[in-house]
């Protein structure tokens, strides 16, 4: 949908837990997509907040799922406008590059300080790199690859930002765009 922040209007995509569960459906995507297409026609910017567990994996999802990621991994990279990211949570599988990732085009990347994003389950990915799970290997594995502070040091993300600090971040950079029209 459409919000305003500091009184400008901004296209919004972000996912909803269904049932419980944090997880991309095609209808989402196809969503997601025709809002990011919309901006970039009248040239405003894009936030999405991004906590995902990945995709639904149900039989019908599959059946159109990748034509709906593929319309939304075409509009990010297509589009001309600002686009921001703000990660509040876990981001498990592929779904971070798909949604409005810095490999993707996004200018600006925030992520909460508590945030992580994971190729696989954390756990999964411990007991792959070590042979074993324990919640110690799994908070090294978190604490080393995974984590904001990792991630912003590899150059996935801009800023490791408190919650708190969302709204002041997010106008500042909507504020270094100002002129970009």
């Amino acid at each position: 949908g459409f919000i305003r922040i500091a009184g400008q209007s901004v296209g919004f995509a972000a996912y909803n837990s269904v049932d419980g569960e944090k997880r991309i459906t095609a209808e989402g995507c196809n969503k997601a997509a025709s809002i990011v297409e919309k901006c970039n026609r009248f040239h405003i910017p894009v936030l999405t907040i991004t906590d995902t567990d990945g995709y639904q994996t149900t039989s019908e999802n599959e059946k159109y799922l990748p034509a709906a990621a593929s319309r939304l991994i075409h509009a990010f990279s297509t589009s001309e406008v600002p686009k921001i990211n703000l990660i509040t949570g876990n981001v498990v599988g592929s779904a971070y590059g798909m949604l409005n990732s810095k490999g993707i085009g996004a200018d600006y990347v925030f992520m909460w300080d508590d945030a992580n994003v994971s190729i696989v389950n954390p756990r999964q990915a411990t007991e792959v790199i070590f042979g074993e799970w324990s919640e110690d290997l799994e908070k090294q594995y978190k604490e080393t690859q995974s984590s904001a502070v990792a991630l912003a040091r590899h150059g996935f993300a801009d800023k490791v930002i408190a919650p708190e600090e969302s709204r002041k971040y997010l106008i500042g950079a909507l504020q270094t765009f100002i002129n970009s029209r």
